[in-house]
């Protein structure tokens, strides 16, 4: 079963570095390289804003390449949530479930981002974010997988649910 969908490193870019990070991009040989975000159910270019998260490498890259440029920081508020945790705690911080922009099927997914600290300190004396590593799980396949060395009788029933939402189901055998 596989249980890791993608690893990705996620550099931390500022608006005015936009440009030079999507040609730095093109010339690494992903042509068209865009800062994209999701509008309904195609990408466009992201809107302008003071900061981005785009996803600028990844493995593997077969089977995710709609992932390439994408922002995880502007998609929704658990992505954001869990990028904003991982910075501020300095530590691994995961999303709640969620579907995934290259993930045809539509299973469940955990998002786990390791912030990447600069070593300098800001103008307040903080470490500023440099970028982050990104671990993207299907989490019916890892439960499964975790599950799979125990023999679970077909009389029990093992039901999982989101914590934040009790109504959607994680896993069910």
């Amino acid at each position: 079963l596989k249980s890791i969908q993608a690893l990705e490193w996620v550099p931390h870019v500022l608006h005015k570095d936009r440009d030079s990070l999507e040609q730095a991009a093109r010339r690494d040989g992903f042509a068209g390289f865009q800062i994209i975000q999701r509008a309904g159910d195609r990408s466009v270019r992201a809107e302008d804003r003071r900061e981005y998260f785009p996803v600028y490498y990844l493995e593997p890259f077969e089977g995710n390449e709609n992932a390439m440029g994408f922002d995880p920081g502007q998609a929704s508020i658990q992505r954001w949530g869990a990028i904003e945790k991982a910075i501020q705690s300095g530590a691994a911080a995961a999303s709640h479930m969620m579907t995934l922009i290259q993930d045809k099927d539509q299973q469940h997914a955990m998002l786990v981002f390791v912030p990447i600290m600069n070593h300098e300190l800001d103008q307040a004396g903080d470490k500023e974010i440099n970028s982050l590593v990104e671990g993207v799980y299907l989490v019916e396949k890892l439960i499964a997988a975790a599950l799979s060395d125990y023999k679970i009788p077909n009389t029990i029933v093992a039901t999982i649910y989101e914590k934040e939402n009790p109504a959607q189901i994680i896993y069910s055998n």
